[in-house]
């Protein structure tokens, strides 16, 4: 059966496995001082990260003592902004590739994808939610918050 740190684990390897992603954690990462969030997030010289947060989970009651449950994910990232190398585009296409990353595999279906699935077994699929200029850790950057809902059955014993 899934557990809640299956699904993370799932996700974080999606996500590492995009290439030049940059780091992800597993977790939101905090820091007494801004150069030390800085580091947290610096990926070959350049800030470029990501963390993944479950931001709410919901309950249903189905027969035979079994409940649905629903979770709501947060992957958020970071990428310093390079204007001249129009770093814009190229942070577009990355969230796509996170995007497709949680898209049905027809040919090798991974462990976990029918948690990216609704009830019906529809795929759900990753929502890019914001995609902004923000000030993170002193540093310009783009900024995206992407949603990602799971669904795992769980049976509770009498």
């Amino acid at each position: 059966m899934e557990t809640t740190e299956a699904i993370r684990a799932d996700i974080v390897a999606r996500l590492q496995a995009i290439p030049a992603i940059g780091i992800v954690h597993a977790y939101q990462r905090y820091a007494a001082r801004e150069a030390q969030l800085k580091e947290l997030y610096v990926h070959d010289g350049r800030l470029s990260g990501w963390f993944v947060r479950r931001t709410g989970v919901s309950e249903t009651s189905l027969p035979a003592k079994q409940t649905l449950e629903t979770a709501r994910w947060l992957i958020r990232g970071y990428r310093a902004v390079d204007d001249a190398g129009a770093s814009e585009l190229a942070f577009d296409a990355l969230i796509d590739q996170i995007r497709a990353a949680f898209l049905p595999y027809s040919i090798n279906p991974a462990p976990l994808d029918a948690v990216y699935r609704d009830a019906e077994g529809k795929q759900t699929g990753a929502a890019l939610d914001e995609s902004v200029p923000v000030l993170f850790a002193g540093i310009l950057c783009h900024s995206a918050k992407i949603t990602l809902i799971t669904r795992r059955f769980i049976q509770y014993p009498r």
